[in-house]
C-alpha cells in the first residue's frame, strides 16, 4: 500500500451514498513514462525512459538471536519453530524474516506493500506510486505524468505485470478511496476504470484466477473482468431472506481459492434495522450456488468511511466489528458459515495477516498474528493458532505488516474454503455466535 490502510481509514471521514448502475468500459489515460526518483544532489528535470539502477543493496543483517524461534503453543506442545516470511516494519524503515539468517531489511521506507516474492515494494510519493527494486535500491515513479492523486497500489499476484491502484483527480482529493486504478510494472497502459462514475470508499480487491477486480462505486459492488467490461454486483442474486435489502457494500475480499467473495454490508429489512437505521453484517457470497451466509449482525458505532475489508486464511475470516456496544466492538473471527464466530480482542483497528501457504505445520493459515495499530514496542504483536486462539507475545523489533511465502519452503495449493456440499449453513444463516 501506498500507506498503512489502517492509518486511511481511520481518517476517512465521509457522508455515505448509495447508488447502483450497470456500465461497462474503462477511460484510458495516457501511459505515464516511468521516473527514476532524483537522488539528493540532482532536481527532477526532463522525464527518462527508464529507472536507473542505484549500487547494490548492502544492508547488514540485524543480530537478533531471540527471532530465530519463537515458542507458541499449537500442535507441537510448545514447539520452537523458526517465522520465516513475516514482513515488519520500524522506524529504520522495513524489514523481512528470514529462515536462518535473522532480520534483513528491506529499504529504509515504510508503509511498503512488499512483492509476494520479497524483491520489490509499492510505496507512493507525493500522490505518486513509487517501484522499489530491493535488490538494486533503484526506485522508479510509475505514475508521473497521469496527473492524478494516488491513494493505494496493489499487487495481483496473478498477474505479477500488472498493479491494482486507487486515484482521483486533483478537485475530487478528499475523504474517499478513489477511482480504481491499473498500470503495469513498466509504466505502461496506465488506465482509469470508469472515470465518469462516483469514486469508491474501500479498497478493490484482484481476485485470485487473474479474471476480475472486486470494487465498489460509492459503495455499490461492481465487478472489472479483465476484458475492460464492467458490471454491477448484485446481491439480490443470491437469494437474500424475504425483505431484506443491501443498502451498501463495499470491502471486498476473495477467498484464496477465489471461489467465494466476501463483502462489508449495510442491511435493511428484516431483523436488520428499519427506516434510515441498518446494520452492519459481513456477507460470503458464493457464485457457483447463488447462496449467500450473513454472519454477524452488528448496529455500527457513529462514523464516516467505511468498515476494514475481512482476511481470509482460508478456514477462517478474521474481521472488524465497529459498534457502540463494549460486548460486540472488537476483532472478530468465524469460519465461512459462521458457525464458530469468536472475538479476539477488543477494539477494531488492528492489522492482522495469516500465515501463508507451506508445508510446516504453522503455515496455511493456521496462525493468526495480530499487530497494534500504529505502534512499534516489542510487546505489541500476537500470535494465535487458529482453534484455540490463545495469544502468545511475538517478539520482533517493529509491527507486522505482512507474511509472505518463505523463499525455499515447498508451494502448496492455497487452502480450500469448506466446499457447500461439505457443509451447509445453519438455517440461522450465520447468525449463531460463540463468545
Amino acid at each position: 500500500m501506498c500507506f498503512p490502510k489502517s492509518v486511511f481509514l481511520q481518517a476517512l471521514l465521509l457522508l455515505l451514498i448509495l447508488t447502483s448502475c450497470r456500465t461497462t468500459g474503462e477511460q484510458a489515460a495516457p501511459s505515464p513514462t516511468p521516473q527514476p526518483l532524483p537522488t539528493a544532489t540532482e532536481q527532477a528535470t526532463a522525464p527518462a525512459a527508464t529507472a536507473t539502477a542505484g549500487p547494490a543493496a548492502t544492508h547488514p543483517l540485524a543480530p537478533t538471536p531471540a527471532n530465530a524461534a519463537t515458542a507458541f503453543p499449537g500442535d507441537r506442545d510448545e514447539a520452537l519453530i523458526p517465522l520465516p516470511g513475516i514482513v515488519f516494519e520500524n522506524g529504520q524503515g522495513t524489514w523481512l524474516v528470514e529462515a536462518g539468517s535473522g532480520e534483513r531489511l528491506l529499504t529504509t521506507h515504510t508503509g511498503v506493500e512488499v512483492s509476494p516474492d520479497g524483491k520489490q515494494g509499492l510505496i507512493c510519493v507525493d500522490g505518486d506510486v513509487v517501484l522499489l527494486d530491493f535488490e538494486t535500491g533503484a526506485e522508479t515513479n510509475l505514475t508521473q505524468g497521469s496527473g492524478r492523486v494516488h491513494y493505494s497500489a496493489t499487487w495481483w499476484p496473478a498477474r505479477p505485470g500488472t498493479l491494482v491502484l486507487t486515484s482521483v483527480s486533483p478537485e475530487e482529493e478528499g475523504p474517499n478511496a478513489g477511482r480504481l486504478t491499473l498500470v503495469e510494472t513498466d509504466g505502461s497502459n496506465y488506465r482509469v476504470v470508469q472515470a465518469e462514475r462516483e469514486v469508491g470508499y474501500s479498497f478493490p480487491a484482484p481476485s485470485p484466477d487473474g479474471q476480475t477486480i472486486a470494487f465498489d462505486a460509492a459503495l455499490s459492488g461492481m465487478l472489472y473482468r479483465i476484458d475492460g467490461t464492467v458490471e454491477p454486483f448484485d446481491p439480490g442474486d443470491y437469494r437474500l431472506p424475504a425483505g431484506v435489502e443491501v443498502v451498501r457494500m463495499g470491502s471486498p475480499a476473495w477467498s484464496p481459492d477465489g471461489k467465494w467473495l466476501a463483502w462489508m454490508l449495510g442491511l435493511r429489512g428484516g431483523p436488520y434495522g428499519e427506516g434510515e437505521v441498518w446494520d452492519g453484517v459481513l456477507g460470503i457470497f458464493r457464485p457457483e450456488s447463488r447462496s449467500v451466509t450473513l454472519i454477524h449482525p452488528f448496529r455500527p458505532a457513529g462514523r464516516g468511511g467505511w468498515f476494514r475489508p475481512p482476511v481470509w486464511s482460508g478456514r477462517w475470516l478474521a474481521f472488524d466489528v465497529e459498534s457502540d456496544d463494549p460486548a460486540e466492538n472488537g476483532l472478530w473471527v468465524t469460519d465461512p458459515f459462521g458457525l464458530v464466530t469468536r472475538r479476539l480482542r477488543p477494539g477494531a483497528g488492528y492489522p492482522v495477516v495469516w500465515s501463508p501457504p507451506g508445508e510446516e505445520h504453522w503455515a496455511n493459515g493456521n496462525t493468526l498474528v495480530i499487530a497494534r495499530p500504529g505502534w512499534r514496542s516489542k510487546e505489541d504483536n500476537w500470535l494465535l493458532v487458529s482453534g484455540g486462539w490463545k495469544e502468545t507475545a511475538l517478539v520482533l523489533s517493529g509491527a507486522v505488516v505482512d507474511w509472505l511465502q518463505p523463499a525455499g519452503m515447498a508451494v502448496v495449493p492455497a487452502p480450500a474454503v469448506v466446499s457447500d456440499s461439505e457443509q451447509k449453513p445453519p438455517r440461522t444463516r450465520g447468525l449463531l455466535k460463540q463468545r
